[in-house]
């Protein structure tokens, strides 16, 4: 089986001067791909971020059941099952999490 893939879709974008400010979705594909222990590798990359040093990030999904935490250093989102309290498992993706509406806000060094 296939590991599930992240993707991210850009809504909103400005700059306060000195950042880039980024709003947007996060998308997590539905099983049969599977969660990889460790976390899924995210694609920050999209026309509108016009710089690769991310700051700051908040992801915040819908689901009460899971909560999304991005490590930036490794640009991996870990999915952690609130119920157990514990990352998920390396099994398929739950549909909730699939489903889930997963909101984005980063914030960028502004390139000059």
């Amino acid at each position: 089986m296939a590991v599930a893939t992240v993707t991210l879709t850009v809504t909103n974008t400005w700059s306060d001067g000195k950042r880039q400010h980024v709003i947007g979705t996060v998308g997590i594909s539905p099983a049969p791909d599977t969660y990889a222990t460790g976390g899924l590798a995210a694609d920050i990359k999209d026309p509108l971020i016009k710089s690769t040093k991310l700051r700051w990030v908040s992801i915040r999904g819908a689901a009460i059941l899971y909560q999304y935490i991005f490590v930036a250093s490794t640009t991996k989102i870990k999915i952690f099952d609130l119920v157990f309290q514990t990352e998920l498992a390396a099994a398929a993706i739950p549909a909730d999490v699939s489903n889930d509406i997963i909101d984005f806000y980063g914030i960028f060094d502004q390139l000059r």
